[in-house]
């Protein structure tokens, strides 16, 4: 795409798209005039974008896969063209308030319909139908646990990355989210677990 604008229609970008971004107009400003409609339409996008991701997975994972390739490649494509059009970082300021925790998002609901997927490819010593309910509950959890994250991301991607304000506020935004997320997803539970190991056989076997 960076060589050849044209190879970005492989990618899903169509033509008028392509002409909005030669003409550099910064097609996101548009969302100020109407943020709420815009946040909703974002959140419902987000959404239906994590389910397609998740319910592929029933295709062996093949499905996810190709989901997750598509939207990466899409984001990839819109990135490359922007920055030959000479406004990238533009486009990287808007995406950053919202974009960690949206990708991030995306990419779990992925691993949840990878989940499923090797539920039915690697079973293991479970019936197929066994290995899919308990790996399609831990699945599930995933999902519902994305839902209000999406919300979050979409309210920011409607009403702060859009608006006019220094693009020092939207990386702080992008950061402390990021931050916020990977804490809780790393430590959350870790305490538990700890304490759960520390409990002496004798007691955990009573």
């Amino acid at each position: 795409t960076w060589r050849d604008p044209d190879f970005s229609e492989f990618a899903g970008v169509n033509p008028v798209f392509r002409y909005i971004i030669s003409s550099r107009i910064h097609w996101w400003e548009s969302a100020n005039d109407a943020n709420q409609v815009f946040s909703v339409g974002i959140m419902a996008n987000n959404i239906w974008v994590m389910f397609q991701a998740f319910a592929f997975g029933a295709l062996l994972g093949i499905g996810t896969l190709w989901a997750m390739a598509f939207n990466g490649a899409l984001i990839g494509a819109v990135l490359a063209l922007t920055y030959r059009a000479g406004f990238g970082f533009d486009l990287v300021t808007f995406m950053v308030g919202h974009g960690v925790v949206e990708l991030s998002c995306i990419f779990l609901a992925g691993g949840a319909g990878l989940l499923i997927g090797s539920a039915i490819l690697l079973p293991g010593d479970l019936s197929r139908a066994d290995a899919l309910r308990l790996r399609a509950l831990d699945a599930i959890r995933l999902i519902a646990g994305c839902v209000p994250l999406l919300i979050v991301a979409g309210t920011i991607e409607g009403f702060i990355s859009p608006a006019p304000i220094s693009p020092i506020i939207k990386f702080a935004i992008g950061i402390t989210t990021g931050i916020a997320l990977y804490s809780y997803l790393l430590l959350a539970g870790r305490e538990t677990q700890q304490s759960v190991k520390s409990v002496p056989p004798a007691v955990a076997s009573v």
